[in-house]
């Protein structure tokens, strides 16, 4: 069930959490006071990290320091004259080559692109690992949960999504970024730097050929997402603290801050795996917690070298820090499979795993955060954390729709809790959802087996087997 908000096109807001949080944290540090959580989002983008390159990245080159960024490139005019981005982007992209410890091994073209331009993108960025086919049936999914209603078109909301924060974003396919118009001052900047980021990452790891390696897994993709915008995200943090003055950090915070409500209109289904794959991408590289107890800490570029290079399974490994790395707690997620059972009278649609991050979704509130505080956003639930494995698959029977889905656990004690909990919870909300989309005879089904949780939803009595053998059969190693 992969998540359209893998999709990255370039969010300004999280410049401004970037900048704001850390500029935070550096007079914190000073001032022995703790941060302040100010709210904000930079911008997103396609792109997964996968094996090194010929020539990649030394263990000598991950470890050198990031000191002596050079001189501060011209900044954009603050006036009518037009930003000349190749002079603009090529001193950035100095210094964060010399933030990331990577050699440029090419260059970055970076191009305007209008906003039917960036809608052009966003389309063929989509479409790139999977089809508006696969889109409507993961809105369907979505749809069947309670994650999205009824009445809406996933395609337009995605594209929407993206061309309204979006800024400037990288294309790994093309290799070069693109910035819409309007975008100038320390704003431009501190998205340059993020984007510059990524293509020196592309230039050393092949993102593009990492995400087609793992668009049938939703759960890995959007693992290396976060790994990929985390390191975005460590460069930008350092490059906005020695390259910004504290008057501009706030000046884009401040912009950052007027779009936020833009953000939070849209479904928590779109918004929160987008912040936490900058977030929680960020906090996986600093070996810390969550975003909070990030905030103060840094990574280690041998680290960022690693997880590029070993990266991480599933968004269990990103929300649960130590289940990667930690040696004695390393947690590889079971994988779950489904065979559609010939001739058995319901059709075969879709099929994809949520994760441990996607199926939290189903108990988490998906109102706005207070303003000032965007790290406290969770993304995990305590009935979810014992996550193992999962897969789901759709089927269509006499115009009614049926969802299963297999959740391994990783103990009994755990499936019981989120058995419990799925009850009191979410429940009710996914019944209501599947007789919207049905009629009153909707409802939910769940089974436990052990460790093994079986959740069945149907839209109608019809599209309800006797048994899920006669539909399907689920099988984990």
């Amino acid at each position: 069930m992969q998540n359209p908000s893998d999709l990255r096109g370039g969010a300004r807001l999280l410049a401004g959490l970037t900048l704001t949080l850390w500029a935070s944290a550096c007079t914190a540090s000073e001032e022995q006071a703790p941060a302040d959580p100010n709210a904000g989002i930079v911008e997103a983008e396609e792109g997964t990290p996968g094996e090194p390159a010929a020539g990649g990245e030394t263990a000598e080159q991950a470890g050198e320091s990031a000191e002596g960024a050079g001189a501060e490139p011209e900044a954009p005019a603050e006036s009518e004259e037009p930003v000349d981005w190749a002079v603009l982007g090529a001193g950035i992209l100095e210094q964060v080559s010399e933030y990331r410890g990577l050699d440029v091994l090419g260059e970055v073209p970076i191009e305007t692109a209008d906003g039917e331009a960036a809608r052009t993108y966003t389309m063929e960025r989509l479409f790139s690992l999977s089809s508006e086919e696969e889109l409507q049936a993961q809105a369907r999914v979505a749809k069947l949960l309670g994650l999205l209603a009824p009445q809406v078109d996933l395609l337009e909301l995605v594209v929407t999504f993206v061309q309204d924060q979006a800024g400037g974003f990288y294309d790994p396919v093309r290799g070069q970024i693109f910035v819409l118009p309007g975008f100038s001052g320390a704003l431009a900047r501190a998205v340059l730097a993020h984007e510059l980021t990524h293509a020196l990452d592309d230039q050393r790891y092949n993102l593009q050929a990492s995400m087609e390696a793992r668009s049938e897994d939703a759960d890995a993709l959007a693992a290396f997402h976060a790994v990929m915008e985390g390191s975005a995200m460590v460069v930008q943090e350092q490059w906005s603290r020695e390259q910004l003055s504290m008057d501009e950090l706030l000046e884009v915070a401040q912009e950052s801050a007027d779009q936020s409500a833009e953000l939070f209109e849209a479904p928590a289904f779109l918004w929160r795996p987008l912040l936490c794959s900058y977030l929680q991408g960020t906090a996986f590289l600093k070996r810390a917690p969550d975003a909070q107890r990030a905030a103060t800490r840094s990574a280690d570029p041998i680290d960022v070298a690693r997880a590029f290079a070993d990266p991480p399974r599933s968004t269990e490994q990103i929300l649960h820090p130590e289940k990667y790395w930690d040696d004695e707690m390393v947690d590889v997620p079971t994988r779950v499979r489904v065979e559609p059972v010939a001739d058995s009278g319901w059709d075969f649609v879709h099929a994809d795993g949520l994760g441990e991050l996607g199926l939290a979704e189903l108990f988490l509130d998906g109102s706005a955060p207070p303003a000032g505080a965007m790290l406290t956003i969770r993304f995990v639930h305590p009935a979810t954390e014992g996550w193992d494995g999962d897969r789901f698959a759709l089927f269509e029977r006499e115009g009614a729709e049926y969802l299963t889905g297999w959740i391994v656990f990783d103990s009994e004690a755990e499936a019981e809790e989120f058995e419990a909990a799925f009850g009191a919870g979410p429940r009710a909300t996914i019944e209501r959802a599947a007789q919207r989309l049905g009629d009153e005879t909707g409802g939910v089904r769940l089974l436990r087996d052990g460790a093994n949780v079986t959740l069945e939803v149907y839209s109608s009595e019809t599209a309800l087997p006797e048994q899920l053998a006669d539909v399907a059969a689920f099988s984990a190693s």
